[in-house]
């Protein structure tokens, strides 16, 4: 597994641009996150305040890299609490009273994100954590079953992009006829841009939900179905006849 140290080497270096580099570190799942023990039983993360009174919170790729940290304090590694967890689920949850994030910090690497960037890492996060199983289930990974996959399409809201006569179709290289299905509001509104920048008309993002919408699409003369036709995470397209396995026995 590539490392976030190479994924920001590879944004530096111009090779993949903000969004993809988001993406990869939401796909990373071995983040450090110190936490502080409660007396109830459970724990928080555990945040800092700079010198101006702001407070992060840091994240760490490796155990050097928080020793590293660490070592500017003269704060033992062996005291310290922490717990591993994804990058997609850490993205989603950041503490509401963190003002920026810091990614490795004191290594030569380290990233920052701030407080007005955190609603793209949270939509980011939702993103990848929906696309990871179906990924899983499309390069045939023991670890993704087309029951675990179905229950992931079914147990969801949508969004579509529509005008009052149609719902466009997806772009796509090969002109096959494929509808385009979004996993949150932000994917479907780079959607909705691209047809505005190619004079397509005024379209608006409609809320559906799975169970509503799967069967709608059976009755439309389509070849496909795409998720996040844009971006920001990796389309996703299925051939038409995944609605018969998302629709069996519902």
């Amino acid at each position: 597994m590539s490392t976030p140290e190479e994924f920001i080497s590879d944004y530096e270096d111009k090779i993949i641009n903000g969004l993809e580099l988001i993406e990869s570190l939401c796909r990373y799942d071995s983040w450090l996150v110190e936490i502080e023990k409660l007396e109830t039983g459970g724990f928080v993360p555990r945040i800092f305040e700079d010198e101006e009174k702001k407070i992060f919170l840091n994240l760490f790729s490796k155990l050097e890299y928080m020793e590293l940290y660490h070592n500017l304090f003269n704060e033992k590694i062996e005291t310290l609490n922490y717990i591993q967890v994804k990058g997609n689920w850490i993205f989603q949850n950041l503490p509401s009273e963190v003002e920026y994030l810091n990614i490795d910090p004191e290594a030569e690497h380290g990233i920052v994100y701030k407080k007005e960037q955190f609603t793209l890492l949270e939509e980011m996060g939702k993103l990848v954590e929906f696309d990871i199983p179906l990924q899983k289930w499309i390069y045939k990974s023991s670890h993704s079953k087309e029951q675990d996959v179905k229950e992931i399409l079914l147990a969801r809201d949508y969004f579509l992009v529509q005008s009052k006569s149609e719902i466009p179709l997806a772009p796509d290289s090969q002109a096959r006829k494929l509808f385009p299905i979004f996993i949150t509001y932000y994917a479907a509104e780079r959607f909705v841009i691209f047809l505005k920048n190619q004079n397509k008309g005024e379209y608006v993002i409609k809320k559906i939900p799975a169970r509503e919408l799967f069967p709608s699409l059976k009755n439309m003369n389509l070849e496909g179905i795409v998720f996040n036709c844009l971006g920001p995470v990796t389309p996703r397209a299925f051939q038409i006849q995944i609605l018969d396995l998302i629709l069996e026995n519902v």
